[in-house]
């Protein structure tokens, strides 16, 4: 279990556990306001190293603080959308609307038939919202596979986010 705890704005403390989640790889934590509302944000993402085919896998845990300082915890599963490219981005996470909050985008990978052979597709696209990560729904897609293609290719990291660990 991964415990976090903290004070809210008025002082008052808070503790939220999460389940532990990958633990044999390595695991990366970033920060930033993703929804906007002027409070920062963490996103931990567990990387699970494997071998094989479709094997970077990775769990996401977000934290996203509301207003008054208390957080609301989110998860989701998603593979790597730079593949085995150095340095690792866990999810492309951006803001392709230009509404001022974070879209996240969760990948699957199932292999082919073939040695090697492994085929990739978005299975979600979440905006922040107001301390949630709404799902986007009929959103056309090309923007985002544009923009994860072309920001793991300049190892930019995500929506403006600071690396803390």
């Amino acid at each position: 279990m991964l415990r976090f705890e903290g004070r809210d704005i008025a002082g008052k403390p808070w503790r939220l556990w999460l389940r532990g989640v990958g633990g044999v790889g390595w695991t990366d934590v970033w920060m930033a306001d993703f929804d906007h509302n002027g409070q920062r944000d963490l996103l931990i993402a567990a990387h699970f190293p494997g071998n094989g085919r479709c094997v970077r896998y990775v769990d996401i845990m977000i934290l996203m603080f509301d207003a008054s300082g208390r957080p609301i915890p989110w998860t989701a599963g998603t593979n790597l959308p730079n593949g085995d490219k150095s340095p690792y981005i866990p999810a492309i996470l951006r803001d392709i609307n230009a509404d001022g909050r974070a879209e996240i985008v969760t990948t699957g990978c199932e292999p082919g038939e073939w040695p090697g052979e492994e085929h990739w597709r978005m299975t979600g696209v979440y905006e922040a919202r107001e301390t949630r990560w709404t799902p986007l729904r009929n959103v056309a897609l090309a923007p985002y596979e544009e923009s994860g293609e072309k920001k793991s290719r300049r190892k930019v990291a995500p929506c403006g986010s600071e690396r803390v660990a």
